[in-house]
């Protein structure tokens, strides 16, 4: 028989708490990597920035990876959702997947040369795909962002219905 003297927290009580918390702390990280770096690429050709960028680099790369992370959850949680919200997810999943690739395989390049002391041998190919990366960069992160907080039409907050 049931001791009726133990009380039982309802179910996600504490834990939903949590993941919450959770959530909202890697949303507004997201959002801020995302606004630090598009206005560094912004103005830092106004000043040597080559040291900022190896320090941004680091975290950078924790943000591209959690992207992947965060956007691989979304769209599995939206298999059983209606189409928009599955042509979001999966949208979002391509592009921080296509991140993911990109920036590592820039990210090791430059090292390779400029550790190597060929730095001449980065061209303005590699600096123009380094602007690009760095865009898209800026485009997911602030995606899984809002979508971590719940702002906009990405599921998290109040979902649109389409006037019929």
């Amino acid at each position: 028989m049931p001791d009726d003297t133990v009380r039982r927290r309802p179910a996600n009580c504490e834990g939903g708490f949590r993941l919450e918390a959770l959530k909202r702390m890697f949303g507004v990280a997201h959002l801020v990597l995302a606004v630090a770096v598009g206005i560094h690429l912004l103005v830092g050709p106004l000043y040597e920035s080559t040291q900022v960028w190896k320090a941004l680099d680091w975290f950078i790369a924790t943000g591209v990876i959690a992207a992947v992370a965060f956007a691989y959850i979304r769209w599995t949680g939206t298999m059983s959702s209606d189409h928009g919200k599955r042509i979001g997810s999966g949208a979002m999943l391509i592009g921080a997947v296509a991140l993911l690739l990109w920036f590592f395989e820039q990210w090791f390049t430059t090292r390779l040369f400029t550790e190597n002391g060929d730095a001449a041998l980065i061209s303005d190919r590699i600096n123009l795909w380094w602007q690009f990366v760095t865009m898209l960069f800026v485009i997911v992160s602030g995606d899984v962002g809002m979508w971590l907080l719940g702002i906009g039409h990405h599921g998290g907050g109040k979902s649109r219905q389409m006037a019929s």
